[in-house]
């Protein structure tokens, strides 16, 4: 449980973060965090029924960020760096 709180807290800040950067820094990251914390209290609160609803569309704004990111960096998806094949201890320890 307290890793699952850790969780809901750190994804409660970067959001309130991502919602001071989106408004220029015209809302303080503290309002931010609260506005976060509000509408994710007011999901988990409403039920199956709003949390199935919200579900149901939550994935569009995930889909239409990755196809910017890879519209507007997609020149550079070739530029990665090479990676080495893991040794069997790494995987075996993990």
């Amino acid at each position: 449980m307290a890793s699952v709180m850790g969780f809901t807290t750190i994804s409660t800040v970067v959001g309130g973060q991502t919602l001071v950067a989106l408004s220029n820094d015209t809302l303080s990251v503290q309002s931010g965090i609260v506005i976060i914390a509000l509408i994710s209290m007011f999901v988990s609160i409403a039920g199956y029924k709003i949390m199935h609803a919200y579900l149901r569309y939550a994935w569009i704004p995930a889909l239409l960020a990755i196809v910017i990111c890879i519209g507007v960096g997609g020149k550079h998806l070739k530029e990665q760096a090479p990676t080495e094949a893991p040794e069997a201890s790494t995987v075996i320890s993990f």
